[in-house]
């Protein structure tokens, strides 16, 4: 992590995508069929849409829509009143692949709570260790191979993005005081 160290007390995070799924959870057909386009004239502008609209929809609630690895760095232990670190992405299985790594060295001494709030509790916790140890997290997230094991409401949240996206495409039609997230969408993520 480049930059200077953290300040005392001070924790930093940085969350990255480390792969990215192949697929889509949303098929060109279903979004062409949700936004009732029926030419395939602009296929390749809609499957530009979904893509930026997935990661959209996965940026906003904190979510992997389908299986990706996900890194979580921190500069610091972030709670120290407790063992239980938190994950930022979710949602994560109970079969998950998990690697941490403290200052560099491999720590196995951790527990999994999988589902869509995961987090790691650590059964040996020194917190004069952690507190300002590199702590890095590696691991995967998302509902599964496919847009079939996505929950039917976020594939809605992420079809109704693609249609903000298409309707608004070229800033035309939003105003200064719009976001460019779809209304629906949003309620939909925040679930």
């Amino acid at each position: 992590m480049a930059g200077a160290p953290a300040a005392k007390g001070t924790v930093k995070m940085q969350v990255e995508r480390l792969t990215i799924p192949a697929s889509r959870a949303v098929t060109t057909a279903d979004a062409k069929d949700y936004m009732r386009v029926d030419l395939a004239d602009e296929d390749a502008l809609i499957d530009e849409l979904i893509e930026s609209a997935e990661q959209e929809i996965e940026q906003y609630a904190g979510i992997a829509l389908l299986t990706q690895t996900a890194r979580a760095t921190y500069q610091g232990w972030p709670d120290l009143n407790t063992s239980c670190l938190s994950l930022p992405v979710g949602p994560v299985q109970d079969d998950a692949t998990v690697s941490v790594t403290v200052d560099g060295v491999a720590f196995t001494a951790f527990t999994l709570s999988a589902g869509r709030y995961p987090a790691l509790t650590f059964t040996e916790f020194d917190l004069a260790v952690l507190a300002d140890a590199l702590i890095v997290v590696d691991y995967s997230a998302g509902w599964g191979d496919a847009g079939t094991a996505v929950p039917p409401d976020l594939l809605t949240a992420v079809k109704e993005q693609v249609l903000r996206l298409y309707d608004m495409r070229g800033g035309l039609g939003l105003a200064r005081h719009q976001s460019a997230m779809s209304p629906h969408a949003q309620r939909l993520a925040q679930r």
